[in-house]
């Protein structure tokens, strides 16, 4: 890796440099004159005055921290880093930046280290390799920078196993990724991954997660991020398996699956999402979201100061649950739709455990006897009616098979 000084040095006038040396003749120790620098050392100040270029600047970098800096060069106002990337996709082959990033991840030898993507778009060639190495990962855009990711519809763009540890991704733009599992993004078996300020845009599955699969990761943090139109049969957008999940102040928008058109989350403990947006995701069941737990397996869900819109299903038009204990708090559900039952939400909870309070459902549709609002289970008790009534439901019906 190279490394890129943070300052340079600015050529000196003739007239600074006799200014400084009749300074120096009169006894003072330091003195500036216009945009003159200063020197200070016998050698130093010696080829100063005789006219000679200054010697290059030593090249510094915080003791602790190891930027890796990767893509396409842009010297008009960017950081020093991308003005000379340490992989650069100048160089590389037709401009790959599957070189690049693979390199830049084998030059990862810290839990400190940060690989960050200069400006520009880059498409990929082929899929990235799967990283494995037991490190922290750090990857970011560069400051101001707008970074693109683009699998050109045919592969996908990150991909970690473990043992690798904590993942940090943030401030980049991935569309157009395809795999068989995670269009844009795999991860199995890491200590955690954290997703903050990037946009998930027409990535595709054949299988498992359009945009992001994650399995065994606890947790997956997603905050600030935006989903739109990634498809796959399971988790249109998101796909996680075993772990926890946790989705804040993020934007899920035009999502397709056959189940969980935004989001499939299976044995997932906890799953949380609170300040978010889910509108005109589709599915065959959980238009937005679909949540199953396996018999033995307790789990629980919980949705807070969150708004479901014009998602739509046969089965919980915005959210279809299974075998998780659910918690609803200040939550709006608007003109969700339901081809069969639950308007709003399909659920089977545990033992018809669900509490929280004073939720919004207004306009939300199903068929004649399906629960315009909410469906519940046929092994729900009717005392669970009540409960959904003070959550704020009015539609509620129990199915009986």
């Amino acid at each position: 890796m190279s490394e890129q000084s943070e300052q340079g040095e600015r050529p000196r006038s003739r007239g600074a440099r006799l200014a400084f040396f009749l300074v120096l003749i009169g006894g003072f120790a330091l003195f500036t004159v216009g945009s003159a620098a200063l020197f200070t050392g016998g050698s130093a100040l010696s080829t100063w005055l005789s006219g000679s270029p200054p010697p290059a600047p030593v090249p510094t970098r915080a003791a602790d921290v190891n930027n890796i800096y990767v893509g396409s060069a842009y010297p008009t106002g960017s950081s020093v880093g991308c003005s000379a990337p340490d992989f650069s996709t100048d160089l590389s082959s037709a401009g790959s930046i599957n070189e690049a990033l693979d390199a830049a991840l084998l030059a990862v030898d810290s839990d400190l280290d940060v690989i960050i993507i200069c400006d520009g778009g880059y498409t990929y060639l082929q899929d990235i390799t799967g990283y494995n190495d037991a490190y922290n990962i750090t990857i970011r855009a560069d400051e101001g920078a707008d970074v693109t990711l683009d699998g050109d519809g045919d592969y996908r763009l990150l991909h970690f196993n473990a043992p690798v540890r904590d993942i940090t991704i943030s401030g980049i733009t991935f569309q157009n990724g395809s795999a068989f599992l995670g269009g844009a993004i795999y991860v199995d078996g890491a200590a955690s991954i954290t997703v903050t300020d990037n946009i998930f845009s027409g990535n595709s599955a054949t299988e498992y997660g359009g945009a992001i699969v994650a399995r065994n990761v606890d947790p997956l943090t997603v905050t600030n991020s935006t989903f739109r139109g990634n498809t796959a049969p399971a988790g249109g957008a998101i796909f996680v398996d075993g772990g926890s999940l946790i989705v804040t102040s993020s934007t899920f928008t035009g999502n397709n699956a056959s189940g969980g058109g935004a989001i499939w989350a299976r044995n997932v403990d906890p799953l949380i999402v609170t300040s978010s947006t889910f509108t005109g995701n589709n599915a065959s069941s959980g238009g937005a979201i679909l949540v199953v737990a396996d018999p033995l397996t307790a789990t629980s869900s919980t949705f807070t100061d969150s708004t479901f819109t014009d998602n739509s299903a046969a089965w919980g038009g915005a959210i279809m649950v299974g075998g998780t204990s659910l918690t609803l708090t200040d939550n709006t559900f608007r003109s969700n739709r339901a081809t069969v039952y639950g308007g709003a939400i399909f659920a089977d909870v545990v033992d018809g455990e669900v509490a929280g309070r004073a939720n919004q459902f207004v306009g939300n549709s199903a068929p004649s006897g399906g629960g315009a609002d909410v469906a519940l289970d046929s092994d729900t008790s009717f005392l669970a009616l009540g409960q959904w009534r003070r959550l704020g439901a009015q539609s509620v019906v129990i199915i009986r098979n």
